[in-house]
């Protein structure tokens, strides 16, 4: 949310410049810049309800990936402690101090995309996307999208067989993320190269591979970008969207004749707390037809 032009002579105020890159109908890769003056508001909020709990007023060129931590820190002292487990955020605020500091310091896992994937990665060779996890080793990370795999030479043959590890989940207690081979039982019998794997004290079940967090903290975040708890809680960032058209289409905060960062959080936080009342008075008329029923 961002003042209008006429905001210009806003001694306050500062230029904020987003780059997004779109495919035209030519198939090409078109890069388009869009420059506003004035502040951003960004907001946490509920995922299930719509309710503002935190929202903070900005200046334009102030970096999104410096407004992560306050928000999580004033939302966790509004809320309690182990209040919020979890917090989807925009690709804008990715980063490994904000992730790091989220988990270490509150307690929150961040759910936010990677930003620097290339476009073209599924077209990349495996020798510029993989590296070992030891030397020498046959398990392997992609350096981007954070896969696990594993290599089995075939008895005979110079060829080798590749397989994604089955991801097995986080270990708080160790900081890191437990992968399986995927043939678990059957890796014996079916894998050609199960008996030169270092399958260690997993015996039968085949290979067991724990990948720390500080790896890459960004891929090997306490949710794992790859896993569906990801993607389900990710999910939860359209609630943002949906307060955002509220405030805009509905309560019209951008549009305002208001000067100075001051006068711009009034503006803001007056029309948060006017959607937390519909709110709340919402689900107080829901809950008066759910006793009149019964």
């Amino acid at each position: 949310m961002k003042a209008g032009t006429w905001a210009a002579t806003d001694p306050e105020a500062s230029w904020s410049v987003k780059t997004k890159r779109r495919k035209g109908s030519d198939g090409k890769e078109h890069e388009e810049t869009k420059k506003t003056f004035g502040y951003k508001a960004a907001l946490t909020v509920d995922t299930s309800l719509p309710l503002v709990i935190e929202a903070q007023v900005v200046t334009g060129s102030h970096s999104d990936q410096l407004m992560s931590t306050p928000l999580i820190e004033q939302a966790t002292r509004i809320l309690g402690p182990g209040k919020m487990e979890t917090c989807a955020e925009d690709k804008g605020f990715d980063s490994s101090e904000n992730i790091l500091d989220a988990y270490e310091r509150f307690g929150v896992a961040v759910i936010v995309p990677v930003r620097d994937v290339p476009e073209d990665l599924e077209k990349l060779p495996a020798a510029d996307r993989e590296e070992a996890l030891e030397a020498g080793g046959n398990i392997v990370r992609d350096r981007y999208s954070g896969e696990v795999a594993c290599y089995a030479a075939v008895p005979g043959s110079e060829s080798l067989v590749r397989r994604e590890l089955k991801y097995a989940g986080f270990d708080a207690e160790r900081a890191c993320h437990k992968f399986r081979c995927p043939l678990g039982a059957c890796a014996s019998a079916t894998c050609p190269g199960f008996a030169t794997c270092s399958a260690g004290s997993s015996g039968q079940q085949g290979r067991q591979v724990r990948v720390a967090m500080e790896t890459d903290v960004r891929r090997f975040a306490p949710v794992y970008p790859r896993s569906m708890k990801w993607r389900r809680l990710y999910n939860g960032r359209s609630a943002v969207e949906r307060v955002n058209s509220y405030l805009k289409d509905v309560l019209r905060v951008h549009e305002h004749c208001l000067r100075g960062k001051a006068a711009i959080e009034v503006r803001v936080l007056t029309a948060s707390i006017t959607l937390n009342l519909r709110t709340i008075l919402a689900l107080r008329a829901q809950a008066c037809q759910l006793r009149r029923a019964a």
